[in-house]
């Protein structure tokens, strides 16, 4: 991510009123519903159509995420909002992405190339999608993991040929 210089920014005034809003919506979108009402409250701003809805079926997900269940976060995500993770491709990777770590890291090595294989797959079409896959600790040493060692190096070379495969694939565009 690129660092945006302050000084750009030391003649934008910003209105007491956007300050609030800005304020309330990063409190709605951490799911700090408390602490949004006793905002909105103090403030006099209005409450926002549906709001005690949306925090509660975003605080549900947020922590369907938290706890590793990233695919019923996805599953609630898709059945509350249709279309948001199509629309949102970033989003949806990194949900994928979470449940591959997960899988990872509770050992289950088959089922976690199985499930880059069909479900991560599709997004190597993407640089920055490549680039995401390619910074996955897939090299460290995995002493730890002696028992998987076999199935990681066998996910690290499918991603190194999947990798290839999509660079050379954009190469020919």
């Amino acid at each position: 991510m690129m660092d945006l210089d302050p000084r750009l920014y030391e003649n934008v005034s910003v209105s007491d009123n956007d300050a609030r809003n800005i304020v309330l919506s990063y409190l709605m979108h951490n799911c700090f519903k408390e602490t949004a009402e006793t905002f909105l409250s103090s403030t006099g701003l209005e409450l926002p159509v549906d709001y005690t809805v949306d925090v509660d079926k975003r605080k549900v997900i947020f922590s369907l995420v938290l706890e590793g269940n990233a695919l019923k976060a996805i599953d609630l995500t898709e059945e509350l909002a249709p279309n948001l993770l199509e629309n949102d491709t970033d989003l949806h990777f990194d949900l994928l992405s979470l449940h591959f770590i997960e899988l990872v890291r509770s050992r289950k090595c088959t089922e976690a190339l199985e499930f880059g294989q069909k479900r991560l797959t599709p997004f190597g079409k993407v640089p920055k999608y490549v680039e995401k896959l390619e910074v996955w600790p897939l090299d460290i040493e995995m002493k730890f993991l002696e028992p998987f060692g076999r199935e990681l190096s066998s996910m690290k070379k499918f991603m190194d040929k999947s990798c290839s495969v999509m660079d050379s694939s954009m190469a020919n565009k």
